[in-house]
């Protein structure tokens, strides 16, 4: 939904009709839709039939009328493997792909994954934007915060945002904070009852866990830290990236998935590579930032020019472009 709000309610176009295969009900290209979806498809006669590639939409995709073009927006990856392997079963994946007369994709990596098996279909890999007023330095909040939620600010707060799956590797990121003791290291989001990485931090003074936050809050939350440390693996676009650059907080990341296309090493943060000492490197990376200012203040500014450049306006018009010339 936020993603529809943020590209959808931007576009404003009369000749292009476009209905979603799903709940989110928008204005603008998006059409609002009451009654049967059915009878919507016949009466309304959208342009496109805007999806999101799951089975569910094959009913609609078949049943749509002559001319109406049946567009996937893409939002994760499409891997026969783990650690992606889908849950579908692939003659149905294979034959939802086969309908679309294209594919969005929020990245190059994922866009690739789609390619390597329907390359004859039609991809685009657009990079989601970030409300870049939302999420921005000048929400620092620490008293509101450790108000809140008991957060120490008396030493850098380094974070992590999302869910503790396994391969967002939150055990990694538990795993640095015995090497900085005088950091704080704060996680929010909620926890995977399968996966209890939750236990090898009880015995961390400078570990903190919060399982959820307002957006409001995530906000200030992020723009208060010294450090975004994520390393989660195979990510197609991870929102959350963008959203710590945008709040002027330097993202040290895994260089796996599309996480690194949205800013460059060095310059807007660190990509930090899979491989044997890859801890090593997360860890030293943020030894660096938590010593050296003036490099935390450059990587900082760099993190928010290169967000700026990626904002939902830009995002829509992409996306906006694709539609028309479809």
């Amino acid at each position: 939904d936020n993603f529809n709000r943020a590209v959808f309610g931007r576009i404003h176009s009369d000749g292009l009709a476009c209905y979603q295969a799903g709940a989110v009900r928008e204005e603008g290209v998006m059409r609002r839709i009451t009654g049967s979806k059915w009878a919507f498809l016949w009466k309304g006669k959208p342009d496109i039939l805007w999806g999101t590639g799951y089975p569910t939409e094959l009913s609609l995709v078949f049943s749509r009328p002559r001319g109406s073009r049946y567009a996937i927006n893409f939002h994760t990856v499409l891997f026969r493997q783990a650690p992606w392997k889908t849950r579908t079963p692939w003659f149905l994946r294979r034959l939802i792909f086969s309908q679309a007369d294209l594919v969005v994709c929020p990245s190059e990596f994922s866009a690739g994954s789609v390619r390597q098996y329907f390359p004859e279909k039609k991809v685009l890999s657009i990079l989601n934007g970030v409300d870049v007023e939302f999420f921005n330095p000048r929400r620092r909040d620490e008293g509101g915060l450790a108000a809140k939620y008991g957060i120490d600010f008396s030493c850098p707060i380094v974070a992590f945002v999302g869910v503790l799956h396994a391969r967002k590797r939150p055990d990694l990121f538990i795993s640095l904070a015995k090497d900085f003791p005088r950091a704080r290291f704060v996680a929010v989001g909620r926890a995977v009852p399968e996966m209890d990485f939750l236990a090898a931090a009880q015995s961390l003074k400078n570990f903190q866990w919060i399982p959820s936050m307002p957006r409001e809050d995530v906000a200030a939350f992020l723009a208060s830290a010294a450090a975004f440390v994520f390393p989660s693996l195979n990510d197609a676009s991870a929102a959350v990236i963008l959203e710590a650059m945008a709040s002027g907080t330097v993202p040290i990341v895994s260089a796996s998935g599309g996480s690194g296309e949205f800013f460059r090493d060095g310059v807007s943060g660190y990509l930090i590579p899979v491989e044997p000492n890859e801890r090593a490197a997360f860890r030293d990376r943020l030894a660096g930032l938590l010593v050296d200012a003036d490099t935390r203040a450059r990587l900082a500014a760099g993190a928010r020019a290169e967000a700026e450049r990626h904002t939902w306006g830009d995002a829509a018009r992409a996306y906006r472009e694709a539609l028309w010339n479809l």
